[in-house]
């Protein structure tokens, strides 16, 4: 018979770490990230953003002031675009794409997203840095990877699906959801030894559910019966009776105003305003599905004859089937091709596309679905020519554009006339709210609008480094040119207070209101207040000369001094056709012969800067082997965004109208 001998077993675990790296030869604050790096660590949806969560001192969600304007809400602070870094204000930091500039006017970077498997390195740099960067108290680098002689490549999937989720509970069927990342990467040779590509692709097409609460007059509101509608007491609760509503149309005046009751609190069909009867078609009806509400349910707030619960008219609507789709595509293009041993050039593009709805509204039409085009174009072309051994000169030109459209589905259809509006300024579906008790609102100024904002940059620029001894010196400059352009339209704006169905002999305005209903005023026609804006397509200009010197000193093996000095001129926004505004406090208003009054065709909204000096100070120490010391003192500048100026583009030349109720009565 065969023996089994019992043998040996024996496991051998070897752990390798590497010793981290003290930084001793500049005063930086930064974090490098390598190409390991990159790839291993975890980064859930495959943004750059999310190493931001990784660094000491970044918030990467922004500060609550500055940054990217009413983008950081959306795609910036999604992309991390918009941090605050040790105390800074949001968005104040100069991003590169290998060496060129993809920070755009209004700070941030939009809506720039890399494919990350294209990365190779990421730096981050919060502070004490160099006279070398300008426009930024920190700055973002990145460098995108280069092809070889060897043909390479990635490919990925990710995926998160409704398949794998459970029902929302107050929802019939599982909420549908689908998520999905995916892209790759290749590269090679277009010449061996010569000239080489590297392509990168990254989309992320995305399926949202939109679910939520809303409020909407009740089927016999729709025909001016407000007799099932309770009146408050002034905590808020019901009174068991229905609400006192008065016609507008009676408002006379002896001691006082007053106003006649609405009989049985019932509108006839004659007193419902035509245009109110044509938006009520916008309107879905409530399903009473708000579980949460007490009060409400779809038994108890269908019945007859009875005054209603208050909950019955309170998010009485519940809208799950809105679906909205963001698909984001992003490539990345880069060629390397080698002049001669001592002169190459480089090459490198990124293009972000996303189409980008926004949550949809019910009651608008086509729910209210803003349509968001964004595309960001990120380019730049450098030459590294090695002029001697310890001589190099590195020239490049950058371009970045931004081209943002925000389109409703419901420009340019004639909701406006269809509905029986005439003079209306902009032609959009009107934004509508009735306040009072049980107030609601649909279409307003956000998401509903429509505008066209285009951001571009050009940087040309130059740096000349020359190793000498114990010093590295860097001498060098740029060119900023900026433009800004675009539009912003809302539509007509019609609020209804409750004021005209309210008595102003008993009415004491508190909250919550005891008398008059918005929506009541709504059926009337009475508008308690209006507005509307309509801008011209302006274009902001600003351009900006810098130059610099820095001089890297390395004392002793262990010490090293940064010393450096930039300059800059910067100008003022301005406006290309001159139609730019500001307030003087000096000039004398004509009205009132008194200091005080607008300035039209100002040239500029501020005057030239011709003395902006930065003075850079740094030093490393390494007093023991594992440990260094650094410390730094600089001047920085930041360009000041277009948006700080954005109202002054075009006022005194657009399109506005209001109106308002100035008596409350």
């Amino acid at each position: 018979n065969a023996t089994l001998d019992v043998g040996t077993a024996s496991e051998k675990v070897t752990v390798e770490a590497q010793i981290a790296e003290v930084q001793t030869d500049s005063a930086e604050i930064r974090t490098d990230l390598n190409t390991e790096m990159v790839r291993e660590l975890p980064n859930v949806g495959m943004t750059e953003g999310n190493f931001l969560t990784l660094l000491p001192g970044i918030m990467p969600g922004g500060a609550a002031v500055g940054g990217a304007g009413w983008v950081q809400g959306s795609s910036g602070e999604r992309n991390g675009d918009n941090p605050a870094i040790n105390g800074q204000m949001g968005g104040q930091q100069l991003w590169t794409l290998d060496g060129g500039t993809r920070t755009v006017n209004s700070g941030g970077t939009w809506d720039s997203q890399m494919p990350m498997d294209a990365v190779d390195t990421m730096n981050y740099i919060a502070g004490n840095f160099g006279a070398e960067y300008g426009n930024g108290l920190s700055v973002f680098n990145a460098t995108t990877k280069s092809g070889t002689n060897n043909w390479h490549g990635t490919a990925h999937e990710y995926v998160q699906n409704d398949f794998f989720n459970a029902r929302n509970y107050f929802s019939p069927s599982v909420a549908p959801f689908k998520w999905n990342n995916f892209g790759g990467t290749v590269g090679g040779p277009i010449r061996k030894n010569k000239a080489f590509f590297f392509f990168g692709f990254q989309r992320n097409p995305t399926k949202n559910f939109s679910q939520g609460y809303f409020t909407f007059p009740t089927p016999a509101m729709r025909q001016g019966d407000f007799s099932q509608v309770p009146g408050l007491d002034a905590n808020g609760n019901s009174t068991g009776n229905p609400i006192p509503l008065y016609l507008p149309d009676t408002l006379t005046l002896g001691q006082s105003y007053t106003r006649q009751p609405l009989p049985g609190d019932k509108m006839t069909p004659n007193q419902i305003s035509q245009v109110a009867a044509s938006v009520q078609a916008w309107l879905p009806e409530p399903n009473y599905l708000n579980f949460n509400q007490p009060g409400q349910s779809p038994a108890a707030c269908t019945a007859t004859g009875v005054v209603l619960p208050p909950g019955c008219f309170i998010n009485n609507y519940y809208f799950g089937t809105g679906v909205t789709v963001d698909n984001w595509n992003t490539y990345n293009a880069r060629v390397d091709y080698d002049l001669n041993p001592n002169n190459r050039l480089d090459g490198s593009t990124m293009i972000t596309k996303e189409h980008n709805p926004m949550g949809q509204n019910p009651g608008a039409p086509f729910n209210g679905q803003l349509s968001n085009e964004l595309i960001q174009y990120t380019g730049q072309i450098s030459d590294f020519w090695t002029v001697s051994p310890n001589v190099v000169n590195e020239a490049r030109f950058a371009v970045n554009r931004f081209d943002g459209m925000f389109f409703t589905p419901d420009a340019g259809k004639g909701y406006s006339q269809k509905i029986g509006l005439t003079n209306d300024l902009s032609d959009m579906a009107p934004g509508l709210s009735w306040g009072a008790q049980f107030g609601a609102s649909f279409n307003s100024a956000w998401p509903e609008f429509q505008a066209h904002h285009v951001d571009n940059t050009f940087v040309p620029s130059d740096i000349v480094t020359w190793v000498k001894g114990k010093h590295i010196l860097k001498i060098g400059g740029e060119y900023d040119k900026w433009q800004t352009n675009g539009f912003w339209n809302t539509p007509d704006q019609f609020n209804f207070s409750g004021l005209a169905t309210a008595n102003p002999a008993t009415y004491d305005g508190q909250v919550p209101y005891t008398q008059g209903l918005g929506y009541a005023d709504f059926l009337f026609g009475q508008v308690s207040d209006w507005s509307s804006s309509i801008s011209p397509s302006v274009g902001g200009r600003a351009q900006n000369l810098q130059v610099f010197v820095q001089d890297d000193f390395k004392i002793t093996k262990n010490l090293t001094i940064n010393i450096g000095v930039r300059y800059e001129i910067a100008t003022g926004w301005g406006e290309i056709k001159n139609r730019i505004s500001d307030f003087s406090p000096t000039l004398i208003n004509p009205a009132t012969d008194t200091p005080g009054a607008i300035v039209f065709g100002k040239g500029a909204v501020s005057a030239t800067q011709p003395d902006l000096w930065a003075p850079r100070f740094g030093f490393s120490w390494s007093p023991l082997r594992n440990w260094a010391l650094r410390g730094g003192y600089g001047i920085f500048y930041v360009q000041k965004q277009d948006n700080a100026y954005g109202g002054n583009y075009g006022e005194g030349y657009n399109i506005t109208g209001s109106a308002y109720n100035t008596d409350n009565v």
